[in-house]
Parts: C-alpha cells; structure tokens; sequence
C-alpha cells in the first residue's frame, strides 16, 4: 500500500521562527535543537555554579496532555502512550541525561537527593501529535510538537535554581506514524538535551 505523505504548515511555519538554542544561557550556539523558550528564571541567590552532583527525577509524562493537531479530527481523535513505552522513554532519557552531564567527568550523576546535589526534573506538559497515532500508513515530518518544563532545585531545600519552559518539534525527518518511529525521535531529542544541559552547567563555571 502507499504511504500518503502529510507535511503540516503549522510546523513549516513554526520552523521560521524558533531560536536555535536549547538553553538561552549557553554560550554555544546549538544548531541540533530547536525551541520557543517562552518562560525562563534563574536564581540570584543560588548559582548552578555550586553544583557539581545531580540527581535525575524520573522522566515525567504523568499530567501530560494529548493534544490533537487541528487539521485533525477533534471529536474522534483518540490516543494514549503504552506503559512499556513509558518506561522505555524514562530509561532512555535517564541514560543519555546522565551521559551528557558526565561527559568529561567533572561532575557526577548520584542517587539521592540530599545537601550539596542539584535535582533535574523534566516534565512533559503536552504533546501533539501530527497525525492520530492509529493511521500507520502516513508518513509524517516528524512525530509532533511537545511542551517541556526544566527545573533543576537544590537537593535539600527544594529551592528552585533555574526553569525554562517551551515547545519542541520531535524529529525532522519524513517517517513512518508509528511508535517505533516516535521513540526513535525522543532518543535523539534526549541525548541532545543532555549535552545542552552539560553547555549550561560550563557556563555557570565560566
């Protein structure tokens, strides 16, 4: 059967506008990461410059909102994540998180919150999809928009260090709408938020 092809204006649009950045504060340019950072805070008690051990709260998608694009149908538009790929994601960007932020030594990946460790906790606010997750013959480019909220706190008081919020495109190339293709979309999204965090984490040095 052929595959129908759906190339969404929304994201054609939303591609000309976005910053090339993943953290504002970095002082590299990143050019494989593309989002509309729509809320950012950083402390001026408190400096990530203090830190130099992490704990990594699971990957949240506990309240997150499923969002039909609107070239979609609303009122039939069904979807859901599967557990086992909830899990998958979570172990995923536990490990190319602690692997961006190790890169190098320097700074160490532990396993409890306590004095002296900066918690990095990332929540999905909302995804939308760019087709309903039933039509596997599409080919879409690629899997959808997501909005993402960091905050990074102190271990022992919960004292917030830093927050951004703001959208995300989830991969860039013509693929197939599965879940397979999805997942491999998040994995390289992961391992990029990872070296950008390691960027913002240098650049507290500086």
């Amino acid at each position: 059967m052929k595959r129908r092809i759906l190339t969404p204006l929304s994201a054609t649009l939303f591609s000309l506008f976005i910053s090339t950045s993943l953290i504002a504060a970095s002082p590299a340019q990143n050019t494989d990461s593309t989002i509309k950072i729509e809320a950012e805070y950083m402390s001026e008690q408190q400096s990530l410059a203090d830190y130099r051990q992490f704990y990594i709260q699971p990957f949240d998608l506990t309240d997150t909102k499923i969002i039909p694009a609107p070239w979609l149908d609303q009122k039939n538009f069904r979807w859901d994540i599967p557990k086992k790929n909830i899990k998958q994601l979570q172990t995923m960007f536990k490990q190319s998180i602690k692997a961006g932020i190790e890169a190098n030594s320097d700074y160490a990946v532990v396993d409890d919150e306590q004095a002296g460790v900066l918690v990095i906790n990332v929540s999905i606010i909302s995804f939308t999809p760019y087709a309903d997750r039933k039509d596997t013959e599409l080919l879409t480019k690629g899997s959808g928009e997501i909005r993402l909220l960091l905050q990074l706190r102190d271990g022992a008081t919960g004292k917030l260090i830093y927050l951004l919020e703001g959208t995300e495109e989830t991969g860039e190339d013509y693929q197939p709408n599965t879940d397979v293709a999805r997942l491999q979309d998040a994995d390289k999204l992961f391992h990029i938020w990872g070296k950008h965090l390691r960027q913002l984490l240098d650049s507290a040095q500086q």
